[in-house]
């Protein structure tokens, strides 16, 4: 998948209305955008680190938008 830009990012992120999918959101931001340690961003999100993964795994995967419709969904 080729980088998305902060700003992109962002843009996306606002228009999202799921709550849970925002959260996933900002995980995935915190982890690839910021440089972050996945399993500080899931202490901080008080979720399991083997979702953060999986999340920046289908991020690497499809990037903000999945064909499949199991990107942020599940």
């Amino acid at each position: 998948m080729d980088a998305i830009s902060r700003e992109d990012f962002k843009k996306v992120y606002k228009k999202e209305k799921v709550t849970r999918i925002s959260r996933r959101m900002l995980a995935v931001y915190d982890v690839k955008l910021l440089g972050m340690n996945a399993e500080d961003v899931a202490e901080h999100l008080m979720q399991c680190p083997n979702w953060v993964h999986k999340w920046v795994e289908r991020f690497d995967a499809d990037g903000l938008h999945s064909s499949s419709g199991k990107k942020w969904t599940s």
